[in-house]
């Protein structure tokens, strides 16, 4: 049962930083040439938020 609720809590918590940056109020880092943008990275029961070094980001 917690691997389940953990998922539920982990998708919430990406479709919350999809909607901030929708919204303007967060930005990811791009990477290489295309200029890719990464916001979170999530594995197994880790999440680490990815941004530019910006006060808003803070």
């Amino acid at each position: 049962m917690a691997p389940f609720l953990f998922l539920l809590v982990a998708e919430g918590f990406a479709a919350l930083v999809r909607q901030a940056k929708n919204g303007g109020l967060y930005e990811g880092y791009k990477i290489g040439k295309r200029g890719v943008e990464v916001s979170d990275l999530q594995f197994v029961d880790d999440t680490i938020l990815v941004c530019n070094p910006t006060i808003q980001n803070l």
